[in-house]
């Protein structure tokens, strides 16, 4: 992890603003104490197992003002310690507060998940997508079953899903799969697949 200096984006007032509290909510630079590079993040997103990131490196982007860093150390307004340049978007970062007090939880607390709010809204993603038909149900099936067997594991369900904008963790899609496994063999075939979304559909009318 190491050591981090936070900094504002203007190198102009970087001497005087040592020591000073940081705002939240308004742009500042991440910079590592012990290499003198700072936090940087690209604009393109990168698909993983927790759906769309940006990846975040220790890299400067900054401009080539070496005249400002020599007017800057005759006025006594930075020192060779201090970076004089501007930098670049790449490594403006924004420390953000939560918007009220309700956010104000445990970790544990925030990673808690109501599991049958997730299956209602996975099951409503399958049907709106397969217009509640067999044959589109099917082709969801068919796309989830990576090896082609017919049966649907935890993990097809999990990377099925994933694909489908569900980012679930393991122990999400074995709850998922457990109320799809209807004779609780460890696998979901077509059969318990359609006949959980039928259920569903029945449900929905009535």
């Amino acid at each position: 992890m190491g050591t981090w200096i936070v900094e504002t984006l203007d190198p102009n007032f970087r001497f005087e603003c040592e020591g000073m509290p940081v705002k939240a909510n308004e742009p500042v630079l991440f910079r590592h104490a012990q290499t003198g590079h700072y936090l940087a993040s690209d604009s393109v997103r990168h698909g993983n197992e927790f759906g769309g990131e940006w990846e975040v490196m220790c890299h400067s982007f900054h401009g080539q003002n070496k005249t400002q860093n020599l007017q800057l150390e005759k006025t006594g307004h930075s020192t060779a310690d201090i970076p004089a340049r501007f930098q670049h978007e790449q490594n403006h970062f924004v420390i953000v507060t939560a918007p009220d007090a309700s956010f104000s939880k445990a970790i544990e607390e925030l990673h808690k998940f109501s599991i049958e709010d997730l299956i209602a809204e996975i099951k409503a993603k399958i049907l709106e997508r397969s217009a509640g038909g067999i044959k589109g149900i099917a082709r969801i099936f068919k796309a989830m079953d990576d090896n082609g067997n017919r049966q649907l594991d935890c993990d097809d369900f999990r990377w099925g899903f994933i694909d489908y904008g569900f980012n679930l963790s393991k122990e999400e899609a074995a709850k998922v799969m457990e109320q799809f496994d209807h004779n609780k063999d460890g696998t979901v075939n077509f059969d318990e697949f359609l006949l959980y979304l039928k259920v569903s559909v029945i449900t929905t009318v009535f």
